[in-house]
């Protein structure tokens, strides 16, 4: 059984690497992988250039209906290294290294076992293809996604009013 449990960690961490060297391929690719990216990029240079995001759709930017969070943070990321693809999909991919943290603290302190929370970093992890690749793309999925199950784990195992307030700003940053 012991032996079962590591070789389900070793398919597990295979699959979180496989993730880290797809990610490094593609972070640094010059055109858009996934239709929406490029339009991403628009956004965070409103936000850089102090214009509007939310404006009356027009010929020159018709805006996403995505809340402005993501936008806001790739923007900060872009100060740092430039505007373009990359800190947009940074963002994306540190925030699924965290969705890949929280669900491993999540299932480890619910079961008392690191087997099945990197079980369920893994399994995750796994479902980089079969749902279209877009754990690293410039998106706001990843972001809402950390943010909901960092929420989470603090609701479940933060049981103070600290914790409840800490969990409420959490889902907020989720919904944002």
């Amino acid at each position: 059984l012991r032996l079962t449990g590591y070789a389900l960690a070793a398919a597990a961490g295979a699959y979180i690497l496989l993730f880290l060297i797809m990610a490094a391929y593609r972070i640094g690719y010059p055109f858009e992988l996934e239709w929406m990216e490029g339009a991403m990029v628009d956004h965070v240079i409103r936000v850089l250039e102090g214009r509007p995001l939310y404006a009356a759709p027009a010929i020159e930017f018709v805006p996403f209906r995505y809340a402005p969070i993501y936008y806001y943070l790739s923007a900060l990321v872009s100060l740092v290294i430039g505007v373009g693809f990359v800190p947009l999909r940074l963002v994306s991919i540190v925030s699924t290294l965290g969705s890949f943290t929280f669900l491993y603290l999540l299932i480890r302190k619910e079961t008392g076992n690191w087997v099945f929370g990197l079980v369920a970093a893994g399994f995750f992890a796994a479902t980089y293809p079969a749902g279209g690749t877009w754990f690293d793309i410039a998106r706001v999925d990843m972001l809402f996604i950390f943010f909901t199950l960092a929420g989470l784990y603090v609701a479940r195992f933060h049981r103070t009013l600290a914790g409840a307030a800490l969990a409420g700003v959490l889902f907020s940053l989720a919904f944002l």
